[in-house]
């Protein structure tokens, strides 16, 4: 279980690059990031896309803007779309989207409800 798969640093560094001319070396960088995220692609049982839905502040850990943030999403379903990635949205407030994850996983808590 993860929250950082291995095909984020590919989708990253094809972004940080943007447009610009690329140099021997960072085409070779990009190559081996693709190849080892292809190579891990079927190693994964769920791949999960949580979608921004709610207020992204910028801290010390974060690097991004809410642009930049929301546009590093588009690459990361572009890339899941591009490679026929099967993956599933999950939505909600932080606890539902931890239930969804959870319930698909098959290690969601029974409630009372199921216990009847």
């Amino acid at each position: 279980l993860t929250d950082y798969a291995t095909f984020v640093p590919y989708i990253y560094g094809r972004f940080m690059l943007g447009t610009k001319k690329r140099t021997d070396k960072e085409i070779e960088i990009l190559k081996d990031l693709y190849s080892l995220a292809l190579k891990d692609l079927p190693k994964y049982h769920h791949i999960f896309y949580v979608p921004r839905e709610f207020g992204y502040e910028k801290d010390e850990v974060r690097w991004q803007d809410e642009t930049t943030a929301q546009n590093v999403d588009k690459a990361i379903l572009s890339f899941l779309e591009a490679e026929n990635v099967r993956y599933k949205i999950i939505n909600g407030n932080t606890k539902e989207r931890a239930e969804k994850i959870l319930t698909e996983l098959g290690l969601a808590k029974p409630t009372k409800k199921d216990a009847k």
